[in-house]
C-alpha cells in the first residue's frame, strides 16, 4: 500500500506538471504565431481581443497536445509498473510450483528494486531452509535404519545365547559361564547405545554447561597418567608446562577424551603391535589445543569430516570393531557447545613422534585472557 500510494503520487505529480507546461507552451506558440500577422505593438494593444478570437483554437490545440502528453507519461508510468509487477509474478509462480532455483533478476527502481531484493532474500532463505529439512530428514532415517540395526544384531545374539543356556546347548558350566558371559557384553552394550543416544539428544538442546576454570595442561596431564595406568598400551605424553587456562565442563570435557581414547584403544591395534596412545597440549594461538593420537592406519582420503557423522564406523582400512559409531558426534556437540571444535588428521609416516603414523583427534579449547584469580 505504501508502495502504490507514492506511486500514485507521483505519476499524478507529473501529470499536473506535464499539463502546465503544455499550457505555458501553447500560450507562448500563439503569441509567436500572432505577433508576425498583427505586429507586435498591435498585439500588445489588442491583446485581449485577438486572445478571445484564438483562444478557441488555442484550447482545443492544448488540450490535444496535453492529452498526447499525458497519454505518453501514462504508458510510461504503467510500463514501469506492470514489468516488475510480471517478473515478480513469474518468480512467484515458479515458488508455488517448487522451483526455488529460480531467481528473480532485478526489477524496477526504487520502491520495486527493494521489493525485488527482499522477494529475492525470501527465495534464497526457503531454499535453504527447505535444504536444511530434507538434509535433517534423511539424517533421521539413516539414524532410524542404524539403531534399528545396532538393536537388531545384540538382541539377536542375547536370545540365541540365553536360548542355548535353556535349551541345555550349553552342558557344561564353563559353557553356561560363557553364554552368559556374552549376553552380560551385548547387554552392556546396549546400555552403552541408549546412554549415548540420550547423551546426543540432550546436547542437541544446547544445555547449559557447568563451566569451571581449569588448567587443561594440568588436566590432560592427569588423564595421560590414569591411561597409563589403566590400559594395556605404550602410551606417550607431551604436556607443555605453560598454564592453558579455559573455561569447562570437567564431566563433559572427560567425555570427550574418553571417546577419542576409546578410538585411539580400538584402531591403535595392527598387525601384532600393541597400540601407542600419545597425547599432547600446547598453546596454539588463542586456544588450547588437546591432541590424542595412535599408531592405526589413519582414515581414507576425504573420510576425516565423515568420521563426526551419526553411527559412522571406519571401514575395512581402520578395522571392524565394536562401537555405537555415536563417540566422535558426540564429542564434536560438546566442543561446540564450549566454543571449540574438534577434527581428525592422519599422521604421515616417518613423523617425528609416530614413525609408522597413524591418526590425531584434536580438540582445541579458547583459552581464558587471564590467569584466573584464586578462589575466595
Amino acid at each position: 500500500m505504501r508502495i502504490r500510494n507514492r506511486m500514485l503520487a507521483r505519476q499524478i505529480a507529473v501529470l499536473l506538471i506535464t499539463q502546465a507546461l503544455c499550457f505555458i507552451a501553447a500560450f507562448f506558440a500563439f503569441l509567436l504565431i500572432a505577433s508576425p500577422l498583427v505586429g507586435e505593438r498591435r498585439l500588445i494593444q489588442n491583446i485581449g481581443n485577438i486572445a478571445a478570437r484564438f483562444f478557441p483554437a488555442a484550447a482545443v490545440l492544448i488540450l490535444i497536445l496535453g492529452s498526447i502528453g499525458v497519454a505518453v507519461l501514462a504508458m510510461a508510468a504503467l510500463r514501469r509498473v506492470y514489468e516488475p509487477l510480471g517478473r515478480l509474478k513469474t518468480a512467484a509462480l515458479h515458488i508455488r510450483d517448487g522451483n526455488l532455483n529460480y531467481e528473480l533478476p532485478a526489477a524496477g527502481q526504487g520502491d520495486f528494486a527493494e521489493l525485488s531484493a527482499a522477494f529475492e532474500e525470501m527465495r534464497i532463505h526457503l531454499k535453504n531452509s527447505t535444504q536444511a529439512a530434507e538434509r535433517a530428514e534423511r539424517e533421521r532415517r539413516a539414524m532410524m535404519a542404524n539403531i534399528t540395526h545396532d538393536l537388531r544384531t545384540p538382541i539377536t545374539s542375547i536370545l540365541g545365547y540365553s536360548e542355548g543356556i535353556l535349551d541345555g546347548v550349553a552342558q557344561s558350566p564353563e559353557q553356561v559361564l560363557r553364554y552368559a558371559g556374552t549376553i552380560r557384553d551385548k547387554a552392556q552394550g546396549l546400555r552403552k547405545l541408549a546412554e549415548d543416544l540420550a547423551l546426543l539428544g540432550l546436547l542437541e538442546d544446547a544445555p547449559p554447561l557447568e563451566l569451571e576454570r581449569l588448567d587443561a595442561a594440568v588436566w590432560l596431564r592427569e588423564r595421560a597418567e590414569e591411561t597409563a595406568l589403566e590400559l594395556d598400551a605404550d602410551v606417550q605424553w607431551e604436556i607443555t608446562d605453560e598454564e592453558l587456562w579455559c573455561a569447562a565442563d570437567r564431566d563433559k570435557l572427560t567425555r570427550v577424551l574418553n571417546n577419542l581414547i576409546s578410538n585411539a584403544v580400538k584402531y591403535g591395534r595392527r598387525d601384532g603391535i600393541p597400540p601407542i596412545i600419545r597425547f599432547e597440549a600446547r598453546r596454539d594461538g588463542d586456544d588450547a589445543l588437546l591432541t590424542v593420537a595412535d599408531n592405526g592406519p589413519g582414515l581414507p582420503r576425504g573420510e576425516a569430516r565423515r568420521a563426526f557423522e551419526r553411527f559412522y564406523r571406519a571401514d575395512q582400512s581402520r578395522g571392524v570393531v565394536a562401537g555405537s559409531g555415536l563417540g566422535l558426534s558426540i564429542a564434536r556437540q560438546i566442543a561446540e557447545l564450549h566454543k571449540g571444535k574438534v577434527w581428525l588428521a592422519n599422521i604421515p609416516a616417518g613423523d617425528a613422534h609416530q614413525e609408522g603414523g597413524g591418526l590425531s583427534a584434536n580438540v582445541s579449547l579458547p583459552l581464558l585472557e587471564r590467569r584466573p584469580p584464586c578462589e575466595s
